[in-house]
């Protein structure tokens, strides 16, 4: 059953995100080329005074750049949260991987091969990033949160985590996009980035009696408890740095 507009449904997000009209376009420039579907800030004006409605295409893009779903999106009495599957979860963080590994390459090489001299090195070192063809390697640098946005920020960081989920709200919110640092000193009661079993998690680590304990923020979501010594597969990927931000 409808029980909204799309108008409506895009004005609470907002508000609930604090995003301006040039934020959710910014946002969405990815997924623009990845569905071919073009949304300019004027768009978003007359969505948000009502003054249109989006058609499926832009509920389509709107969903995906805010991490939605379309029902929801579009008004009808369904869950706003975007179901996500572990396969989906991993390739999306595999992805990353991938590209940020390419821009750590490609600012190592510009620092360290200034001149033509090195150019030889610097071919060598980006050599299975050339083999791709355009497309492809214009698509996987999009992909980064970490291109799109790193001139934004002066953090350093290694890859952007992106929160699937509600479970470290307040702190950190459904769509947010975190930095993760590889090089990390390790502290109890700290957010990392970790990997338990065949699941991607955002939590605050602790350590007691024996147990490593994997606390959410958001106490609708369970406390994971793992009896040492381990058993299951167990890692800690990085350490949560920091927030991306949205605008300059």
């Amino acid at each position: 059953m409808k029980i909204a507009t799309p108008n409506d449904r895009l004005k609470q997000i907002m508000k609930e995100r604090n995003l301006r009209q040039v934020d959710v376009v910014k946002m969405s420039e990815y997924y623009q080329r990845e569905l071919g579907v073009k949304l300019t800030k004027s768009n978003i004006s007359q969505y948000v005074k009502g003054t249109s409605n989006p058609d499926n295409k832009k509920i389509q893009l709107l969903a995906k750049t805010l991490k939605v779903s379309e029902g929801w999106l579009s008004g009808y009495d369904v869950k706003k949260e975007l179901v996500v599957s572990k396969s989906e979860l991993s390739n999306h963080f595999d992805k990353i991987f991938q590209s940020d590994k390419i821009k750590l390459d490609l600012d190592f090489a510009n620092q360290k091969y200034e001149n033509q001299e090195h150019k030889l090195t610097f071919l060598a070192l980006l050599e299975n990033f050339d083999k791709l063809e355009e497309d492809k390697r214009k698509n996987l640098l999009h992909y980064s949160d970490v291109l799109l946005e790193s001139t934004y920020q002066k953090d350093e960081y290694n890859i952007v985590a992106t929160m699937f989920d509600n479970s470290m709200e307040p702190t950190y919110s459904e769509g947010d996009r975190l930095m993760v640092s590889f090089g990390f000193d390790f502290k109890f009661g700290e957010d990392y980035l970790i990997e338990y079993k065949e699941d991607i998690l955002i939590r605050r680590l602790f350590f007691e009696n024996y147990k490593i304990l994997l606390v959410p923020l958001n106490d609708k979501h369970p406390t994971t408890t793992i009896i040492l010594p381990l058993k299951d597969h167990f890692k800690v990927i990085g350490k949560i740095i920091g927030k991306i931000k949205t605008s300059p």
